[in-house]
């Protein structure tokens, strides 16, 4: 049996369709191009992200600054809460009789 080359070319013109199967719209048609990210993305990503609380610490003021340059970036906002709340309070929580403990309200 002779051997069949097909070039990789042919595998992208190929359609993906199958009989029956209805592809998402976001699939169809000409492929986007990706956005870059923003110079406040870029910065934000440069805080990091910790579980150590030494690290955060040190995160915290960076990300205060960042909030004041951009006070529109709502992620910075949540990041900023959870350390406070999940990491620099971990073991502050709800006490049995459904209140909020003294250590988790300071």
């Amino acid at each position: 049996m002779p051997l069949k080359v097909v070039s990789f070319a042919t595998y992208l013109t190929k359609s993906t369709k199958v009989a029956g199967v209805a592809e998402p719209p976001e699939l169809i048609g000409e492929a986007k191009k990706a956005t870059q990210p923003s110079e406040a993305d870029k910065q934000f990503l440069d805080i990091g992200i910790s579980d150590k609380p030494d690290e955060v610490k040190a995160a915290l003021s960076k990300l205060d600054g960042f909030i004041a340059k951009y006070p529109d970036y709502p992620d910075a906002y949540f990041l900023r809460a959870t350390y406070k709340a999940c990491i620099l309070n971990r073991g502050a929580g709800i006490n049995r009789r459904g209140g909020a403990d003294e250590k988790a309200v300071r």
